[in-house]
C-alpha cells in the first residue's frame, strides 16, 4: 500500500513539473512601443486593409471602415535575418491564431512572415 502511495505521488509529481516546464515554453514578452498602431502598406491588393497593433489588442482592417478585433493572448520574438521575428498568438472565438511578422528597426518596417515580398510601414492615428 506504502509502494502505490510513494508511486501516485511520483506520477503526481512528474505530471505537476511537465506542466510547469510546458507554461513556460513560449514566455509571453512585451510588445516594443515602436510597433505600437497602425500600419499599413502601399501594395494595391491591400489598399484598404491595415493592422494594429496594441497592448493586449490586435486590429485587422478587412476593407472599408469594417474591422476585427482580438485579444492578445501571448508575445514571442526571436532573432532572424529578416529582421526581428513576433509570434503574437490571438484568441478568436476561443481559438489561438498565430500573427507573425518581422520587424525591421532599421526601416521602421514589417513584413508579414508568409506574405514578406512587401512590407507595411506606420500609418496615422487610428
Amino acid at each position: 500500500m506504502a509502494a502505490c502511495r510513494s508511486s501516485a505521488r511520483r506520477i503526481g509529481l512528474v505530471i505537476l513539473l511537465s506542466l510547469l516546464v510546458g507554461g513556460c515554453a513560449l514566455p509571453n514578452e512585451d510588445l516594443p512601443t515602436e510597433i505600437l498602431g497602425r500600419w499599413a502598406t502601399s501594395e494595391p491588393r491591400y489598399a484598404d486593409r491595415f493592422f494594429e497593433i496594441q497592448d493586449e489588442m490586435l486590429r485587422f482592417g478587412t476593407g472599408g471602415d469594417d474591422s476585427e478585433m482580438y485579444s492578445i493572448a501571448r508575445v514571442g520574438t526571436e532573432p532572424h535575418p529578416r529582421g526581428r521575428l513576433f509570434r503574437v498568438t490571438y484568441l478568436v472565438d476561443g481559438e489561438e491564431l498565430l500573427f507573425a511578422f518581422h520587424y525591421d528597426a532599421a526601416n521602421s518596417t514589417i513584413r508579414l512572415h508568409n506574405q514578406s515580398d512587401f512590407e507595411w510601414t506606420k500609418a496615422g492615428a487610428p
